[in-house]
């Protein structure tokens, strides 16, 4: 199970990405944590939601396999993966990244082999209405 923490100004906040795109966004980072944690002795997926000034940053850490360091600057390319042939599109990051970024926001990725990675979305806040 995934620890979720959420600053309460968050919890009010809207990002200005599209519902649809932002769900997918967020599904694709809690799967690869899934599956880069399986078969772990002691799985840990930590979800965190913040606001910082006009921007809420969802961050997604997992205590998984890793991505090797030549390979991490090759995170959201499209058709990129790590995973096994046939176990990934390689599309999933690439999509977060490009409507977070669409959108102004920007996606950042920091792991360790053997330690797990952490995915950050940063998205401008909407406008109140």
């Amino acid at each position: 199970q995934p620890l979720l923490s959420v600053d309460p100004a968050a919890a009010r906040a809207r990002a200005r990405l599209p519902v649809r795109a932002f769900e997918q966004a967020i599904a694709n980072l809690l799967d690869n944590a899934a599956e880069a944690t399986e078969g772990r002795p002691a799985r840990d997926v930590r979800v965190s939601l913040q606001r910082v000034r006009d921007e809420l940053r969802l961050t997604v850490v997992d205590n998984g396999v890793g991505v090797p360091e030549p390979l991490l600057r090759r995170i959201g390319e499209p058709f990129f993966t790590t995973k096994e042939p046939g176990h990934g599109t390689g599309l999933g990051l690439y999509l977060a990244r490009h409507v977070v970024e669409r959108e102004g926001g920007e996606m950042r990725v920091d792991s360790a082999e053997g330690r797990g990675t952490s995915v950050t979305l940063t998205m401008p806040e909407a406008e109140s209405a």
